[in-house]
Order: C-alpha cells, then sequence, then structure tokens
C-alpha cells in the first residue's frame, strides 16, 4: 500500500461521504477497508466511534467515524503469532 494511499482515502472520503450514514452503508462506502460487523462488535466493546441510534439503527457521523478509523486501537488474534506473550 503506497503511504499516501491512506490519506487519499480519508481525503476522499471527507469530500465524498455523505455527514452522517448507517453502519450497513460502510459496505458501499469503505468496501475492503472495514466490515460493518467490526464496527458493531467494537461498539458493543465500548471502542468504537461514537455513535448514535435511531429508530434502532446505529448512526455514524462521518468525520468523528474518519478520525476513530484512523485512529482505532488494534487488537490482534486470538491464537496469532504473539498469543500468549
Amino acid at each position: 500500500m503506497n503511504p499516501d494511499s491512506s490519506d487519499d482515502f480519508f481525503a476522499t472520503a471527507r469530500r465524498e461521504w455523505p455527514p452522517v450514514f448507517g453502519v450497513a452503508a460502510l459496505r458501499e462506502l469503505a468496501p475492503g477497508i472495514i466490515a460493518p460487523g467490526s464496527v458493531h462488535n467494537a461498539i458493543s466493546l465500548g471502542i468504537g466511534p461514537p455513535n448514535r441510534k435511531v429508530n434502532s439503527r446505529v448512526i455514524l457521523e462521518r468525520d468523528s467515524f474518519l478520525s476513530w478509523l484512523l485512529n482505532r486501537p488494534r487488537v490482534s488474534k486470538r491464537g496469532g503469532k504473539n498469543a500468549g506473550e
């Protein structure tokens, strides 16, 4: 991945994404970047992006979501190479 490509992604997203969107919209907005299920899981764990619930749907604000995505905590996968260290 080109070092500037993440900057391009975030700049493009800030320009082109709607100001608010539902988590399910990430399938189209950020395919291959983050899955809606990952965002729901992070929210459930209390480490997700700022959000609101409207009619039982989780709504995200573009700028705060992108800031969270850029700075989100990384969790190593269970059973990985460094597990148990």
